[in-house]
């Protein structure tokens, strides 16, 4: 039900289009980034009973989540003034609304805009750098997109190119 609610409020996300394996422990939903070991994370009640939302850095990510950390206050500002930074995860957590449909709609809702923050980066297309602007006396630290220059092709295959790279070795199996 909550994969449906994403992909109807989000059709141009093509990762909310593929059957998702559920992980009967936890009763948390993955859906792949763009980018290996980042994957967004969502539930409607966790182990301690909270919704949430999420941006996962696997242990070899470490350096991209310090990235993030350092513009804090920015992605409050842009993704949600609640987000959290812990333990290599990017997250909104709050209380399940009355209905699971109302919290559908509501993870739906931050999970839109994760996407659109965050994509640029995990799609690889863009860097992200820090720059500093003074307004006043303050200085604002803001996020510019640059194109990427040197990130090579991750050899990392999506379950439909492995699953028709399977399909054509067991076709030619068949045919020998």
């Amino acid at each position: 039900m909550l994969l449906s609610v994403l992909n109807k409020r989000m059709p141009y996300y093509l990762n909310f289009h593929y059957r998702k394996k559920a992980n009967l422990h936890d009763h948390v939903l993955t859906v792949g980034s763009g980018r290996s070991n980042i994957s967004y994370r969502t539930s409607v009640k966790n182990a301690k009973s909270l919704a949430f939302v999420e941006l996962y850095f696997d242990s070899s990510r470490e350096d991209d989540y310090e990235e993030f950390t350092k513009m804090e206050q920015t992605i409050r500002q842009k993704v949600h003034p609640q987000i959290q930074f812990k333990n290599r995860r990017i997250g909104v957590y709050f209380q399940p609304l009355e209905t699971y449909e109302e919290t559908f709609e509501k993870i739906a809702e931050i999970f839109e805009q994760f996407i659109q923050f965050f994509s640029p980066y995990t799609y690889g297309r863009e860097e992200i750098r820090i720059v500093d602007k003074k307004a006043g006396d303050k200085i604002i630290v803001d996020l510019m997109f640059f194109p990427e220059q040197m990130y090579p092709e991750e050899p990392y295959e999506s379950e439909d190119s492995y699953r028709i790279k399977m399909e054509e070795l067991s076709e030619m199996m068949c045919r020998h």
